[in-house]
């Protein structure tokens, strides 16, 4: 009698963990327009001088408009709301970088509460967590990185940038 219990029960369990897994999909609606109501910080980068290093910085007011593209995947084009003039961290000789040019476009995969940015070559260029509403994370020095005579991309400071739903 007991095993019929047991199997009533694990049963249940099976039914009950299978409607929880199809609520609790990984693949969060991000879709739609997002903006920072503070502008994050950006280096630029260059090896103009040797190794790649930040050459400048600019406080830059962003808006992502975010496109579902498949069950855990989207795309974001990156636009300029606001920008502050740029600030030289080395010597100008050495301050070659190539400024952002926007709209930016990134893929992106959600794995959970996580999100990976990912530019037209495949690299990892941000990361970056949410809730329904907040996004929060950080664009590494491979964002926007691009090598002619010499490298220049641009970098943010951990979880310094944040958007809000709108």
């Amino acid at each position: 009698m007991k095993s019929v219990y047991f199997l009533f029960a694990l049963f249940l369990s099976i039914i009950f963990l299978g409607a929880c897994k199809k609520l609790l999909s990984p693949a969060r609606d991000l879709e739609g327009n997002w903006v920072t109501q503070i502008s994050p910080t950006l280096y630029y980068n260059s090896d103009f001088c040797g190794t790649y290093r930040r050459v400048a910085k600019q406080q830059i007011g962003l808006r992502w408009e975010i496109t579902k593209t498949g069950t855990n995947t989207i795309s974001i084009d990156i636009y300029r709301t606001s920008s502050s003039s740029v600030t030289l961290l080395v010597s100008t000789s050495c301050a070659q970088y190539v400024p952002l040019t926007f709209p930016i476009s990134v893929n992106g995969e959600i794995s959970s509460s996580q999100l990976t940015l990912t530019d037209q070559q495949g690299r990892i260029v941000g990361s970056f967590s949410f809730t329904s509403d907040i996004l929060t994370g950080d664009f590494n020095s491979t964002f926007d990185k691009f090598c002619g005579l010499y490298c220049s991309g641009v970098d943010s400071d951990s979880k310094t940038i944040t958007l809000i739903r709108q």
